[in-house]
């Protein structure tokens, strides 16, 4: 509305009395108490272009001020900032996996109900420590090293298996993802945490690593029994060979049909007791040793 439409005429006729709320009392007041009023409301008496004026009453000798300021744009973008918050916030408060805020000397100000459930601190408890406090000893400088290259700007996030320490004392493994939240000019202003809960799976690590040696000295002992049980064993193979072949040879043409037929029988079952401890100590050797891959035929 032009400057020049507006001057000269009473506020009832450029807002109609049934839609100005509860304005005229407001301004009643202001007169009668002296007091400076100031509101935010929304509207759409004046222009479609305007929902949310801020507006100040002054009290005057003869009267009041009024000024109106259109706060619209300011309006539309702290509704935009509202969702974002509150979508965030419950992507914060429901994630499955752990998350924190924690400041740049790393207490923790925000953390939701995963990460308390995962290490057996309440809120209440966490935020009184820091990430420093809970973080296994061995690991503290490598967290802190990734930390100073965030905040001196070499890196934007980092990830890294690392462990805590539970209210009760247990190890906790996690996978935890940094980075770090900045205002308009840059400036740091906190670190972002999720954490994941990798317990179980190192857990199975370990359980699966302790198998694998116990299988390695099982392996290598049943080498070292083969080894030593072929060796005792065709020790006196050898010597039954060695006389069954003197036998023969001194005594062979003494020998009537029968008795060269068990000598021949005797050195035969000696041969093949030898060739079955060989065969049975090289499959010792196969099932305790990787073979090489080799082509084969499938046709």
């Amino acid at each position: 509305m032009p400057k020049s439409e507006v001057l000269g005429q009473r506020l009832s006729e450029l807002i109609p009395i049934n839609s100005t709320g509860n304005f005229w009392e407001k301004y009643v007041q202001v007169v009668e108490t002296g007091k400076v009023f100031q509101e935010e409301f929304s509207t759409n008496i004046f222009t479609p272009n305007i929902s949310w004026l801020q507006q100040m009453v002054v009290p005057l000798a003869d009267g009041i001020a009024i000024t109106a300021r259109d706060i619209t744009e300011r309006k539309q973008m702290e509704k935009i900032l509202q969702e974002r918050e509150q979508r965030f916030r419950l992507a914060f408060d429901d994630a499955p996996i752990g998350m924190d805020l924690v400041s740049l000397d790393g207490n923790f100000f925000e953390v939701n109900h995963a990460l308390c459930e995962m290490i057996g601190y309440s809120e209440a408890e966490l935020i009184q420590l820091t990430f420093q406090k809970i973080t296994y000893p061995d690991d503290l400088a490598v967290d802190l090293a990734f930390v100073q290259e965030l905040l001196e700007g070499k890196k934007s996030k980092y990830n890294m298996e690392k462990r805590y320490i539970s209210k009760e004392g247990h190890i906790v493994w996690i996978i935890l993802s940094v980075s770090l939240a900045k205002d308009p000019s840059d400036e740091p202003l906190y670190f972002i945490a999720k954490i994941q809960n990798i317990t179980p799976r190192k857990q199975n690590e370990a359980q699966q690593q302790r198998l694998i040696t116990q299988l390695k000295i099982s392996n290598q002992e049943l080498e070292d029994f083969a080894y030593v049980a072929s060796h005792d064993l065709q020790e006196p193979l050898r010597k039954i060979q060695t006389f069954g072949d003197r036998l023969k040879a001194k005594y062979g043409e003494v020998l009537d049909e029968k008795g060269l037929d068990y000598l021949q029988r005797m050195q035969s079952s000696a041969n093949r007791m030898q060739i079955l401890i060989r065969d049975l100590l090289d499959f010792s050797r196969i099932t305790t040793k990787g073979q090489p891959y080799v082509s084969v035929t499938l046709s």
